[in-house]
C-alpha cells in the first residue's frame, strides 16, 4: 500500500474543507494517509526564524517537519508556507505534489503591510517570493494542483486545475412561498470578507443574518453582537453543518452572501469556497462584481448586491429564487461534484507513481 503524507498548515480541528475532501478521496482509493503539522503555537524561536523570511514561509515548521518527508511515498504539500519541504522530499527521492489555493505571495504581503505599513515601500518582495515559489515548484515538485483559472495562468498552465468540492453536497434547500427569507454567511467573518457590509445589508432589508464562521477581529465581533438581526454560530465542522442547515431550511429561504473585498490580487481573482458551498446547497448567491463570483451570478446562480440595493423586493421573489437555486445545483453537478473531485485527485496521484 502506497503511503501519502499531507503536510498542511490548514485547520485540523475541524478539518479545513479542502483537506477533508482530499482525505476522503485518498481513503476511498486505499492509500495510507498521514497528516503532518508543526505545532501552531508561536514560540520565540519560531517568530525569529520566520521573521527572516518576512513570514512568507513558515521556516520553523519546514525545518521541524523535514525528516518526516522521508517516511512516506508521496509528499503532498498544501500552501506556500510549507513549500520548501519539497527540497527535503526530493533529497529523499520522494514524489512531491504541491497544492495552492491562493495567490499566496500577494495575500501574505497584504497581511504584512497591515502589520507593518512601511513594507508597502518594498514591492520587490512580491517579485522575489513569486520567483522563489515558481523555482521551487518547477524544480522540486512532480505535480502542482490549483483551484482556479487565475492560478493556472500564474503557473503558465503547468498545473492541474481541480476545483473545490463542497462537503455539504446533497443537502439542497427547496424555496417555498410559505417561508420568510434570511441571509446566511459561511466562512471567516471579517472586514476583508465584507462583514460590515453584510451587517448593514441585514439592517437595510430587515432580515436575519446567520453566520456560520469564526470572528477574530474584535471590532467585527462587537458590531455583530450589538446587532439583534445577526446570529453567530461560530466555526462549525461539515458534520455539524449537515445537521444545522436542514433545520434552517425548514424555517427560512436562505440566500448566501459573498461580498469579499478585492483588497489584494489574490482576493480579487481567486475562487471562494463559500460560493461553491452555496451552489451545492441551492442557496442563491448575493454577490459583488469580484471576478469569479460575478461569473457565477452571470450564469444564473444569484443576484448582484448592487441590484438588490436598488430593488429590495428581489429578495422576496420566490419564483426567481427557486429558478436560481435549481440552476446552481445543475452547474455545481457539472463542474464541482465530489465524484469529479475524487477522480481528479486520484488521477494526479496515479500519474506520478
Amino acid at each position: 500500500m502506497k503511503t501519502i503524507g499531507i503536510f498542511t498548515p490548514y485547520s485540523l480541528t475541524p478539518y479545513h474543507p479542502r483537506l477533508e475532501s482530499i482525505i476522503t478521496a485518498l481513503d476511498k482509493a486505499d492509500y495510507e494517509v498521514s497528516l503532518h503539522q508543526s505545532p501552531i503555537k508561536a514560540s520565540i524561536l519560531k517568530k525569529l526564524l520566520n521573521l527572516l523570511v518576512l513570514n512568507f514561509v513558515d521556516l520553523y515548521s519546514v525545518l521541524n517537519l523535514a525528516k518526516k518527508t522521508k517516511q512516506v511515498d508521496v509528499v503532498f504539500i498544501q500552501s506556500f508556507r510549507y513549500l520548501p519541504l519539497a527540497i527535503f522530499a526530493r533529497y529523499y527521492k520522494k514524489k512531491v505534489i504541491y497544492e495552492t489555493l491562493d495567490n499566496n505571495i500577494h495575500l501574505w504581503f497584504y497581511y504584512l503591510v497591515k502589520q507593518f505599513p512601511f513594507l508597502q515601500k518594498l514591492p520587490l518582495a512580491i517579485n522575489t517570493f513569486e520567483n522563489f515559489e515558481k523555482k521551487l515548484v518547477f524544480r522540486f515538485t512532480d505535480k502542482v494542483i490549483v483551484n482556479s483559472a487565475a492560478l493556472m495562468n500564474y503557473f503558465g498552465h503547468r498545473a492541474s486545475l481541480i476545483y473545490y468540492t463542497s462537503p455539504l453536497e446533497n443537502i439542497c434547500q427547496k424555496i417555498s412561498t410559505e417561508r420568510p427569507t434570511c441571509l446566511i454567511y459561511i466562512g471567516w467573518f471579517c472586514e476583508m470578507k465584507g462583514a460590515y457590509t453584510m451587517i448593514k445589508l441585514a439592517k437595510q432589508l430587515k432580515l436575519r443574518l446567520i453566520v456560520y464562521g469564526r470572528i477574530t477581529e474584535e471590532k467585527v465581533k462587537g458590531a455583530a453582537s450589538s446587532e439583534p438581526l445577526v446570529t453567530v454560530y461560530g466555526h462549525l465542522s461539515s458534520t455539524d453543518l449537515k445537521k444545522e442547515l436542514p433545520l434552517l431550511f425548514s424555517k427560512y429561504n436562505a440566500v448566501g452572501l459573498s461580498l469579499t473585498n478585492s483588497v489584494n490580487h489574490s482576493n480579487a481573482t481567486q475562487e471562494i469556497n463559500k460560493d461553491i458551498d452555496y451552489m451545492a446547497l441551492g442557496i442563491p448567491i448575493i454577490g459583488n462584481s469580484r471576478g469569479p463570483t460575478a461569473e457565477k451570478i452571470n450564469n444564473g446562480c444569484g443576484l448582484f448586491y448592487e441590484d438588490l440595493l436598488e430593488s429590495h423586493t428581489l429578495i422576496e421573489d420566490t419564483d426567481r429564487l427557486s429558478k436560481i437555486s435549481k440552476q446552481e445545483i445543475k452547474l455545481y453537478n457539472q463542474r464541482y461534484s465530489t465524484e469529479q473531485f475524487e477522480d481528479q485527485i486520484n488521477r494526479v496521484i496515479l500519474e506520478i507513481l
